[in-house]
């Protein structure tokens, strides 16, 4: 990650929750590349799932209203 992108992620315009694809998209759109890079996950040694109840609905929920907020605010100005 360079200087630019690090002060564009840390500068205190972001969502306090960081909300990862409004982020990606706003990146983008600022110019930025992306670069996916695979990791390894492994099970937790303890403490509650954040996959169960209703958490997940209001995840989804939550990232299909912040994109849409994202890609409506934030066009590209070539477009």
């Amino acid at each position: 990650m360079n200087r630019k992108a690090l002060l564009a992620l840390t500068s205190g315009v972001l969502p306090h929750d960081y909300p990862d694809a409004d982020v990606l998209i706003g990146m983008h759109y600022a110019g930025f590349r992306l670069l996916e890079v695979p990791v390894r996950m492994r099970a937790s040694a303890g403490g509650n799932s954040m996959h169960g109840g209703i958490r997940p609905v209001y995840y989804v929920f939550k990232m299909l209203l912040s994109m849409l907020l994202t890609v409506l605010g934030r066009r590209p100005q070539d477009a």
